[in-house]
């Protein structure tokens, strides 16, 4: 298990893509991540499985689809 905390902050999001690719190479060779990020349109495209915090609780989880279409995550994280 290898915990990543905010890997991509302070990058540009081309280098962000980039990192998460490289993530993805070694989670299809076998390691388990735990990933803390708040660039959710990176995670979407990269991980299996989110869970979504807001003010220190779990406010949802499942697959990036299921995230994606989660009407409360949409308010809280992308103001719709």
């Amino acid at each position: 298990l290898l915990l990543l905390d905010e890997p991509t902050a302070g990058v540009a999001p081309a280098l962000a893509y980039t990192i998460f690719e490289r993530i993805a190479e070694l989670r299809d060779a076998g390691l388990t991540f735990l990933i803390v990020e708040h660039r959710l349109e990176i995670l979407f495209a990269f991980v299996d499985y989110l869970y979504v915090m807001h003010l220190g609780k779990v406010i949802a989880s499942g697959t990036p689809a299921e995230i994606e279409r989660n009407a409360f995550v949409r308010e809280v994280y992308f103001g719709e």
